[in-house]
């Protein structure tokens, strides 16, 4: 099923924020070393307002997956103070019904701006209103002149959090002034073999605020730092994705089956209400 969660819905969501209040302190921003090897587990409730990743899950901007739509919001607002997040309206077509007549919500953005930057933020959720799940994370962030971090401390920072990143492509193959590094596991937590001409496989994660949704697809963590063309030193944008597959797939499949299983009793109800029904003509 084709969901259309992807950054297009930012200027709208921006409306829909502006009422919105930045909320919450400065939030988590502990390392998560080496967590991109290990699944995300949905996140336990705490008594604290800024909700916790499990131990040694990725996050970004605070945000795991399997957190709940409710706490992702409350862990974006605490990542930043300036943060707004709530979230989006839907989309375009192929947003599923939910069986009392409602569309599914199915992403989350928040973000700010200022003189040095723009960073924005887009959730991927799943499930029925309540108990939707983070499936995916994706942040995107454009850096104003005065503003640009040198491009070996932004990759030093990154292996701070992440762990090991290795290049996506070879040298001679990397897209046109960017960097890409990430690392990607199958389900079992293996790193994913390399293709023949020595590239990482990229079913394993997602881009533009959609998820990857592979069963066979593990943890998984993409960043595409762009170079300024004047200066290759700095940082021009930075790209970053969180994912896992079959975690993904998982809540999918089981959710599509609670509805389908909802919309069939439903269906059996008014069979059973019109056995008793005599047509007049």
């Amino acid at each position: 099923m084709q969901l259309n969660t992807g950054t297009g819905l930012w200027a709208a969501a921006m409306l829909l924020l502006a009422g919105c209040g930045g909320g919450g302190d400065a939030g988590d921003r502990a390392k998560d070393k080496g967590g991109a090897t290990t699944d995300a587990a949905p996140a336990a409730s705490t008594s604290s307002a800024c909700p916790k990743a499990p131990a040694g899950a990725p996050t970004i901007q605070g945000v795991a997956i399997g957190m709940t739509g409710a706490e992702a919001i409350a862990a974006l607002k605490c990542a930043d103070a300036g943060y707004r997040a709530d979230y989006a309206p839907r989309s375009g077509t192929g947003v599923p019904w939910l069986p009392d007549g409602t569309y599914m919500r199915l992403s989350i953005v928040g973000g700010r701006s200022d003189d040095k930057s723009q960073d924005k933020v887009s959730v991927e959720i799943y499930g029925l209103k309540g108990e939707e799940r983070v499936i995916g994370v994706y942040r995107e962030i454009f850096f104003y002149a005065g503003g640009q971090p040198l491009i070996d401390k932004t990759k030093e920072q990154l292996v701070a959090k992440y762990g090991a990143l290795e290049p996506i492509a070879p040298p001679n193959m990397g897209s046109g002034l960017a960097e890409e590094i990430g690392i990607a596991r199958d389900s079992a937590g293996a790193p994913l073999p390399r293709t023949s001409d020595g590239m990482m496989q990229n079913r394993c994660w997602g881009g533009d605020g959609y998820a990857a949704r592979d069963a066979q697809c593990g943890s998984s963590i993409f960043a595409r730092i762009g170079i300024d063309s004047g200066n290759p030193q700095l940082v021009s944008n930075m790209r970053l994705s969180l994912d896992n597959g079959s975690y993904a797939a998982k809540v999918m499949q089981e959710t599509d089956a609670r509805i389908a299983a909802t919309q069939q009793q439903a269906k059996n109800a008014d069979t059973a209400a019109a056995a008793d029904r005599t047509p007049s003509f």
